[in-house]
């Protein structure tokens, strides 16, 4: 389409009604908003979990696309813009705890299967470590785990019977956790 045919956008926004420029925008945006349910903040998927879309960035999203599409805005039409959005977004699902997320994938508490992210779990976090399948030497762990069992096989195999149970969701046992320890032996940090 040459340029003379081109469909004056600038007059076409004016003229338009706010359900019109929310179509506008969403369509420019192509990437998929949710809104959290009790707060109204806006969430985008990133690819690894649902970040959360500070106003200002919100704000300066719509100036963009005011920018790009060369309308003329001031700061009401981008707040009318930005309450629209809000009001006409999806609400985003509580996260799937089943799932706890790496860099590089989630792993299915409940089947121990290691997946690829996707938005469908609505997770908000993850840890940014590469998980892995092999076996490895963890040294560290190792000698946290020797410093709070003192060395006791029996006291190391309830404490990593603690976090299966955590890592697990394996709540099912009906077990509670007490955890205690001599007074004064918190972590130092160095």
């Amino acid at each position: 389409m040459s340029k003379d045919k081109q469909p004056d956008f600038k007059k076409i926004f004016k003229q338009s009604k706010d359900n019109e420029r929310f179509e506008y925008f969403i369509n420019w945006y192509k990437k998929p908003l949710f809104k959290d349910e009790l707060t109204d903040f806006l969430y985008f998927y990133n690819g690894k979990k649902w970040q959360l879309l500070k106003d200002n960035d919100s704000r300066y999203l719509i100036v963009q696309f005011f920018d790009e599409m060369k309308v003329n805005y001031n700061v009401s039409n981008v707040k009318s813009l930005l309450e629209l959005i809000i009001l006409k977004m999806p609400k985003l699902e509580k996260p799937n705890l089943e799932f706890i997320a790496f860099s590089n994938g989630v792993i299915n508490r409940r089947t121990g299967e290691f997946l690829p992210h996707s938005k469908h779990y609505f997770l908000r976090s993850f840890i940014d470590v590469e998980y892995s399948l092999e076996n490895k030497p963890m040294p560290n762990f190792e000698k946290w785990l020797n410093w709070a069992s003192k060395n006791d096989p029996e006291k190391k195999r309830r404490i990593l019977a603690a976090f299966y149970m955590i890592l697990t969701n394996s709540y099912k046992w009906q077990l509670f956790l007490e955890i205690t320890g001599e007074g004064g032996s918190g972590i130092k940090y160095i």
